[in-house]
């Protein structure tokens, strides 16, 4: 007889103890135990808290879900046979579906086995009567409507006279990370409906100070595999792509394209919660005009870290209309003491006429915004004030933190605010790239973002051809009388 002992990681273990979420996922790079960990989720549930008869047995149903038989079979059944042996619990029998009938204990686990191939399959699904479920690497599920379905099925075994289950639907999941555009990354990071729980592993690798991929030492996962070059091996020579989704856990980019802030790193600049505003410390705006206008808010704290506190951006509005209706109102509301303390920094395109005569900086300027262009307009410039931060370290912290508030600059800078490959070069082994980025609902906020970057970032660009150093300085004392007076005139108005 084998015995395996299950050792938690930090993650895992706290995933394990999540009693509350009726869904929750447990997600990461590969090779990190999370197929063994849902498993092992089941098995305790199935002892500890599905509710007795009256007899005193436990009784569930589970269905363990994969998006393809193939996978089913060599891999999903294979995982939960390594930690219920056969020769232990009995044999998984039958063929469509498999099934697998543990009673041990006092306890009768029912675990269907089940793919999603066909409309057969789904119709199947949709007539079980669950405790549970598990989808393994939801990832490959396409359809949110499949996961719709399975949450429903949950919750309808055994009946009262039974014990009547756990009392709640109750779906587990574990997944790679998808692109930003899967329904995965819309529920658990957009969505965020109540009692939907996400649980992400620590990355395998990191970077170090010479930027060479090492072992993470929060990576506690690791310490599980009988190779410790496990994930570096994997590193050797494979994409910067590859690596990040796959050994380090972010959600993927767009395939078609390349980012233009590769250094974004989502587990590091990303806090998904709100972050209280100083009221000490002045508010900066940062804007993008045309007609998609965007605006983003941050504020530089005494440490030095820039924390991305909103954004708001529309399509087809007026830049009046944008800044009246949507941002002066919700900047009223969230940050009261702004009109006392603020920056404006705004794309110097702004300073051409509108339709009705007025720049756009005039048009703030009338509604109590004293706007100054950028220092330049250069897109290395920009991209170079944001860098900045993206790639500064406060005192062991991110020099850039972005709140749950930034939905599209997440999404942007994860690769939506992108250069586009040059159609001739696709099928070539290096591919090209347009020198300017793609136009389109992410570009603004990101650019609206990167104008006020600038105004903060302290850069030195040194040239390779000698040429005068560059230096933003992120301070306009140098201004203060002048901007004071424009800013009482505004709001006298």
């Amino acid at each position: 007889m084998t015995v395996r002992n299950f050792i938690c990681n930090r993650t895992s273990e706290a995933f394990l103890q999540d009693r509350h979420s009726l869904v929750k996922m447990l997600f990461g790079c590969v090779g990190s135990g999370k197929s063994s960990t849902c498993d092992i989720d089941i098995y305790m549930t199935a002892h500890h808290h599905v509710k007795p008869g009256k007899d005193g047995k436990r009784r569930s149903r589970w269905a363990v879900i994969r998006s393809t038989y193939s996978q089913l079979k060599t891999t999903t059944i294979k995982t939960w046979c390594d930690w219920f042996p056969p020769d232990v619990f009995g044999a998984v029998k039958g063929d469509s579906p498999m099934t697998h009938v543990i009673k041990k204990d006092g306890v009768e686990l029912e675990v269907i086995f089940l793919a999603l191939d066909s409309l057969a399959d789904i119709n199947r699904l949709k007539s079980l009567e669950l405790t549970g479920a598990y989808v393994n690497e939801a990832q490959f599920v396409h359809n949110p409507e499949i996961i719709s379905t399975i949450i429903e099925r949950t919750d309808r075994y055994p009946g009262k006279m039974y014990g009547g289950g756990l009392g709640k639907p109750y779906v587990i999941m574990d997944c790679n990370p998808p692109s930003t555009d899967h329904w995965i990354y819309q529920k658990f990071e957009r969505e965020r409906p109540e009692n939907w729980s996400i649980y992400k592993m620590p990355p395998a690798l990191i970077k170090d100070v010479e930027g060479n991929w090492v072992n993470n030492p929060d990576a506690d996962f690791i310490d599980q595999l009988p190779n410790k070059n496990y994930y570096k091996n994997l590193a050797y020579g494979a994409s910067e792509e590859y690596i990040r989704v796959s050994l380090c856990g972010e959600y993927g980019v767009l395939e078609d394209g390349r980012a233009v802030h590769p250094e974004y790193n989502d587990r590091l600049h990303y806090v998904n919660r709100t972050i209280q505003a100083n009221e000490n410390v002045e508010i900066g705006l940062g804007w993008d005009f045309g007609n998609t206008p965007a605006c983003a808010v941050v504020q530089v704290f005494p440490d030095g870290q820039l924390v991305v506190l909103d954004e708001f951006w529309t399509e087809y509005m007026s830049v009046r209309e944008f800044t009246q209706n949507i941002v002066i109102p919700q900047l009223d509301k969230k940050y009261p003491f702004w009109r006392k303390n603020y920056i404006s920094r705004h794309d110097p395109a702004g300073q051409g006429m509108n339709s009705d005569g007025r720049t756009c900086q005039q048009i703030l300027q009338e509604l109590g915004i004293v706007s100054l262009p950028a220092s330049s307009n250069s897109s290395q410039y920009r991209r170079d004030g944001l860098k900045y931060f993206l790639t500064k370290m406060v005192s062991g912290n991110p020099g850039i933190l972005f709140t749950g508030n930034c939905v599209m600059l997440r999404e942007g800078l994860m690769g939506k605010f992108k250069y586009e490959v040059i159609k001739a070069s696709l099928m070539l082994a290096s591919q090209s790239f347009q020198e300017k980025p793609l136009k389109n609902i992410y570009s603004h906020i990101c650019e609206a973002l990167e104008y006020i970057c600038t105004q903060y970032a302290r850069i030195t660009k040194n040239e390779t051809t000698n040429k005068k150093q560059n230096e933003m300085v992120g301070s306009i004392a140098n201004h203060f009388n002048r901007i004071n007076k424009m800013r009482a005139n505004a709001w006298q108005r």
